[in-house]
């Protein structure tokens, strides 16, 4: 990236600036990453990924802050994160308190039969589950411990858990939530007899006054829970999201990864992608447009084509940032066997195999 050099900048305006760069909040990060964040809301009309972006935010904004509204007295009355903190954790933040599987309903979960070998040879770990994949856990026999859900989504959400199987093994799961989740979802969990945790998403700094995640915690500090909920860089789904609780509140390693695609197939007809029509909305319908924010890759370590959209690409850059910031004794495996979620640098943490070598070496570990 070319470097950014202003030579007709006074030295009293540097002042201005630099005093302006610790008030917010960014005094030892990189110049870069503060005028990132001054130019957040500006967006190019050339880039498509950008105009989703824009789209996206003024789109859900309303809904988030309506489903907040709705579930405040049941984040007030009920528990957050902290709670599910083990002791050891508390004691030693270094602890590494063994495995752990994060779930995902990715493509390649249904072609590799992976939750199929799961039930089968079984797991002693701990197993979490986004909410789209929780169902298909529970068809196959397998029970996780925990479910994921972080989409506001009125309608599609609730789904996920609208089913006989979730009221019979409810009570044995818990379910981590999205400050912004659905009310009818935590209606619907309650009614499964499901116990449910809370978690802010973390959407921009919260040290800012004017923070959006600030005012959250604020507005979800009880006398139990002074500093309101915790918050999470979830990374904005809930495959990150699972990855972040297992390693990050769990002190669980290594975290394998099994559906987490970040992407399709590459014979995937675009109209059956998951994000289809959040783009052809963003985008006002410019199927040509469309078709161009999509992209293929060969995933070398699976040895297979795939896909990704803009939306897909975003969550795959935030969660390998993410990588890039766990402690040295946080492994992180993927064992989808494709998908998108790969990469060539070396720096970032992340480790490839198969499901059955991740089972048959965490049952000898």
């Amino acid at each position: 990236m070319p470097k950014l050099i202003a030579e007709d900048v006074d030295e009293p305006t540097f002042r201005k600036m630099v005093k302006l760069k610790d008030q917010q909040g960014y005094t030892s990060k990189p110049w870069g990453e503060w005028f990132q964040s001054l130019f957040k809301e500006m967006y190019l009309n050339d880039s498509s990924e950008e105009m989703i972006q824009k789209s996206t935010r003024e789109n859900l904004l309303k809904t988030w802050c309506e489903n907040f509204g709705e579930n405040l007295s049941s984040i007030k009355q009920g528990d957050t994160i902290a709670a599910l903190v083990p002791e050891e954790a508390k004691k030693d933040p270094f602890c590494v308190l063994g495995p752990a599987l994060v779930v995902g309903r990715g493509p390649s979960i249904f072609r590799n039969k992976h939750l199929e070998l799961l039930a089968e040879k079984g797991f002693k770990g701990t197993v979490i589950a986004t909410d789209g994949a929780l169902l298909e856990c529970l068809r196959r026999g397998v029970v996780p411990q925990y479910v994921v859900s972080v989409d506001g989504n009125r309608e599609k959400i609730v789904q996920w858990y609208d089913d006989p199987l979730v009221d019979r093994h409810g009570s044995r799961i818990t379910a981590i939530l999205c400050c912004m989740v659905a009310h009818n979802v935590v209606e619907r969990i309650e009614k499964a007899g499901m116990p449910y945790c809370w978690f802010n998403p973390q959407f921009d700094d919260w040290r800012k006054n004017d923070s959006f995640t600030r005012i959250q915690m604020l507005m979800t500090a009880t006398e139990r829970h002074p500093n309101g909920c915790p918050n999470v860089g979830c990374g904005g789904n809930a495959g990150t999201t699972a990855w972040v609780f297992a390693w990050a509140l769990l002190r669980r390693s290594p975290v394998g990864l099994i559906g987490i695609d970040m992407g399709y197939y590459a014979d995937t007809p675009l109209e059956e992608t998951a994000y289809y029509r959040q783009l052809m909305a963003g985008t006002k319908g410019d199927a040509g447009l469309v078709s161009q924010a999509y992209s293929k890759m060969f995933n070398p370590y699976f040895n297979v084509e795939v896909m990704i959209d803009p939306v897909f690409k975003q969550y795959r850059a935030s969660w390998l940032r993410l990588l890039k910031e766990t402690p040295p004794m946080i492994r992180t495996v993927n064992c989808s066997e494709g998908g998108c979620f790969f990469t060539d640098d070396r720096s970032v943490p992340l480790e490839y195999m198969k499901l059955s070598e991740f089972l048959d070496g965490c049952v000898e570990g």
